[in-house]
């Protein structure tokens, strides 16, 4: 199969008119990430973890995530249906739900490898880690402007709510970014000695 980046917009933006957007674009994802080699022939090699906006607009948030290799994100929500799909590596996932006092507690985690999507509420609580030294290439799709909606994250530690903090993601990416490449410079030191 061959993928564009191109026809797979079009194609997740016809998705989104349809009368069930979120399984819509479940399929459409599904259909790419079957073909985990023509996924990464169209995004190129996974060399530097980065969330990458490939379309937004208020109805639609398209993402091409690539998850550093030992990243651990807290607990956050969407208020948004979301869509995954994996074509490298493992994602998991940590379902919260919330307590009638507000609180989140744990629900159980699903892993996700390559070929596998999944669809989440509008209402979903949920952490991510990579569990693995390999880093991880997934695509994303909300059906809203994430980057607007007002929504939480969790302490992982205390459990405490906050509104979500969009800059301290992205130092995170930095930070796990950093780790990744000496670890990969030290290997090739290694290698060369």
């Amino acid at each position: 199969m061959k993928l564009s980046v191109d026809s797979l917009l079009g194609d997740l933006h016809a998705a989104n008119a349809e009368s069930s957007p979120r399984h819509a674009v479940r399929e459409v994802v599904a259909r790419a990430v079957s073909d985990p080699e023509a996924v990464a022939r169209a995004f190129g090699p996974l060399t530097r973890g980065h969330s990458t906006v490939l379309f937004r607009s208020a109805d639609l948030l398209v993402l091409h995530i690539v998850w550093p290799p030992e990243i651990t994100v807290d607990p956050h929500e969407h208020n948004l249906w979301a869509v995954m799909g994996i074509y490298r590596g493992v994602e998991d996932n940590t379902f919260f739900g919330r307590t009638d006092d507000g609180a989140i507690e744990r629900q159980g985690t699903v892993r996700l490898e390559a070929r596998d999507t999944r669809i989440m509420g509008e209402d979903a609580i949920h952490a991510v880690e990579i569990p693995t030294l390999a880093p991880t290439g997934a695509i994303h799709v909300y059906g809203g402007d994430l980057i607007t909606v007002e929504r939480s994250e969790f302490d992982s530690a205390t459990g405490a709510e906050q509104p979500f903090d969009w800059k301290k993601s992205e130092r995170e990416f930095e930070e796990m970014n950093a780790r990744w490449q000496a670890r990969m410079a030290s290997a090739e030191a290694s290698a060369g000695s």
